[in-house]
């Protein structure tokens, strides 16, 4: 009886610790984690009546070092919004709607304060954000940062002020692999590369003479 009080406090310290994100168990691996960061990024999904749904803790993207993410399962068709905040602070929030059964990932980019929602209306486990860079003549030239197009899993970014010439996009998919893609402009453009993450499809038009 005279450990009870002691064992009991460390009972609530330790459910403390877990409730915070500070103590994690990874059932895949079967490894207790541990994460003494100081900023705990949040998204709060509340329906477009103002009630909340879900909450989940974003973590540091594997794909891009200034995006935080996480993924929200489970979510009925309807409107939403998700509202980030780091602790007690508002950061920025967005609306989104499924039309059917399904889950979503979401994308804050800390640089830039802003948030992407990309929909799964299906079964298949989210993906991350792609990623890469864009090479000329075994030198880089370009660093691509991809965002959504839509919600079908199609991304762009726009490489700006590209001589003519041949190109090599190197592209971390987001699914755990990386690939690569060689295009060739024929005029000094600006151009919008498109990827798309299920089949890995890319294609590039050049957006005008500059």
């Amino acid at each position: 009886h005279e450990v009870q009080p002691y064992y009991c406090e460390g009972l609530i310290h330790l459910n403390g610790l877990f409730d915070t994100a500070v103590l994690n168990w990874d059932e895949e691996n079967k490894k207790l984690n541990i994460d003494l960061s100081d900023e705990k990024y949040e998204a709060l999904i509340t329906t477009d009546d103002g009630d909340f749904v879900q909450g989940i803790l974003l973590s540091t993207s594997s794909e891009r070092y200034d995006c935080i993410t996480g993924v929200a399962d489970n979510l009925k068709a309807g409107t939403y919004n998700v509202n980030v905040r780091n602790g007690n602070d508002f950061l920025v929030d967005k609306d989104f709607t499924l039309s059917k059964d399904g889950s979503i990932r979401i994308n804050y980019y800390t640089v830039t304060n802003e948030v992407d929602v990309i929909v799964y209306e299906s079964e298949k486990a989210p993906y991350e954000v792609p990623s890469g860079y864009l090479m000329k003549d075994d030198t880089i030239v370009d660093m691509l940062y991809f965002r959504p197009a839509s919600h079908d899993g199609v991304y762009t970014h726009t490489s700006e002020n590209l001589s003519v010439g041949t190109y090599t996009a190197v592209i971390s998919t987001g699914k755990g692999t990386v690939i690569e893609k060689n295009f060739t402009t024929t005029i000094k453009s600006d151009v919008l590369l498109t990827y798309v993450q299920d089949s890995d499809e890319f294609t590039f038009v050049e957006l005008g003479t500059i």
